[in-house]
């Protein structure tokens, strides 16, 4: 489990994009939980850094942003909704997610935790414990 920390423009995201186009390279499953952007933006992010055609499945959304400032979007076959303000809803879409691809060795990946910690603080540690012991990564 990595957990980076930084003042804006530090550089987290940009980390965290470089690991996700290797682990793309070298087919390893990802679930991106996204509680900042739409997964779309996260998508032509990924593009603009390189990300190339990849195979259905390799990378997967919960999408905890659309739901949680209530914006319709399209279906996307790859992702899954949740709401930021309730970890269980996070957590049920992760699994939801792991069930559909089926395979142990996922890289579990969130961009931002600040949204679920505003909402409920106390939990977030509990549920980055329980992230962790599930030992999807």
């Amino acid at each position: 489990m990595i957990l980076l920390v930084g003042p804006p423009g530090a550089g987290k995201t940009a980390f965290c994009e470089q690991v996700i186009l290797q682990s793309l390279a070298m087919e390893t499953l990802i679930i991106y939980v996204t509680t900042k952007y739409d997964p779309s933006k996260v998508e032509a992010s990924l593009r603009e850094k390189g990300l190339g055609k990849i195979e259905p499945g390799l990378l997967s959304f919960v999408d905890a942003f659309n739901e949680t400032v209530g914006l319709s979007v399209k279906y996307r076959p790859d992702t899954i909704r949740a709401d930021c303000a309730n970890l269980s809803s996070i957590g049920i879409s992760i699994s939801k997610l792991q069930e559909r691809v089926g395979k142990k060795g996922v890289l579990l990946v969130f961009d931002s935790l600040v949204s679920p910690y505003l909402l409920s603080g106390p939990e977030v540690v509990r549920f980055i414990r329980w992230s962790h012991n599930r030992r999807i990564a």
